[in-house]
Parts: structure tokens; C-alpha cells; sequence
């Protein structure tokens, strides 16, 4: 789905709920949409600063609280970042395998992954797999190539300024 089908998505996801996809909610969807990895709240920010120059953190993080609920994006944990819903029937398991190198994130699902770690939580005494699992993994690209944050434990993802928000 390219960037217009999943706004338009979007548009028609609102409107069955009643909801409505506001121009900053939009342009906020619209920038997570065009990431190839995920998007932190100030990265998103800083790229709609120039357009809006009144936009401030909590527009940003209401926008992303709203498209979340709305099950248009996801928040990951592990890195504290946003990634558009490339699945949108969240009847199943969904695992997120995020490189902390480069910020690629590849969206998973499937019966496999999740009776392998519903075993792995049984095993220890822990319950049901989450709908929602994250885990950081290095990508065979960023391996391949030696990046600099693989062999320095380092994860200075491309899209990231120097914030920690």
C-alpha cells in the first residue's frame, strides 16, 4: 500500500469510527508513513516545524496518542519511536523485529512465532504472548556491512537527532 492508499485508508478508518483525520493528524501519519523505519515524536516534529511553525511537543504527541488508538500506527517500546500499522487486522499476535543500527522494523505475524515464545513464557512461569512483542535484532544488512553501531553497541538510527524523548 503506498502513501495515499494508507491515508485514504486512514480517511475511511476515521469515518467508520466516527473520528476524524484533522491535518495535523494527517501530516503526522503522513511522515510515520514515508519513514522505512520508525519515527520518534521530535523527529516528527522537527519535520513539520517548517510547514507549521506553531506545532509544539504535546500537537505532536496528541496526533500520535489519537492515530495509536486508532490502531493506524504503532508505539514501540523498546525504542520509544512510532511505525505505521502495516497489518491491520490485530485479531493475532503481532511481533516487531526492530534493528537498533539502521531502524528498520519489520512487522510479523503468525501462529509459528507465537506458540514458540507462548513456550519460552510457559517454560518460566510467565503467561500469554502479548498482542504486542518487540524485539531488537541487528538486520543482515547492518551485519553484512560491519556498521559502526553493530561492533560499538551503539544505535545512532538514521532518523535520530540526538534525542532520547
Amino acid at each position: 500500500m503506498n502513501t495515499q492508499e494508507f491515508l485514504d485508508y486512514a480517511e475511511d478508518r476515521c469515518r467508520e469510527h466516527g473520528t476524524r483525520l484533522t491535518t495535523i493528524r494527517r501530516q503526522v501519519l503522513e511522515h510515520i508513513v514515508e519513514q522505512p523505519g520508525y519515527s520518534k515524536a521530535y523527529d516528527v516534529l522537527e519535520a513539520l516545524r517548517p510547514e507549521t511553525a506553531s506545532l509544539t511537543p504535546p500537537t505532536i504527541y496528541r496526533a500520535l496518542e489519537f492515530l495509536e488508538a486508532e490502531g493506524l500506527v504503532h508505539r514501540l517500546e523498546v525504542v520509544n519511536g512510532y511505525v505505521a500499522c502495516q497489518q491491520h487486522d490485530h485479531t493475532h499476535e503481532t511481533l516487531f523485529i526492530i534493528c537498533p543500527c539502521c531502524g528498520k522494523v519489520a512487522e510479523a505475524r503468525g501462529d509459528t512465532y507465537a506458540a514458540f515464545f507462548k513456550g519460552i513464557l510457559v517454560d518460566n512461569g510467565f503467561g500469554a504472548v502479548p498482542q504486542h512483542l518487540e524485539v531488537k535484532a541487528y538486520c543482515n544488512e547492518c551485519q553484512a556491512t560491519g556498521a559502526t553501531c553493530v561492533h560499538e553497541n551503539m544505535a545512532p538510527h538514521r532518523h535520530h537527532h540526538g534525542h532520547d524523548h
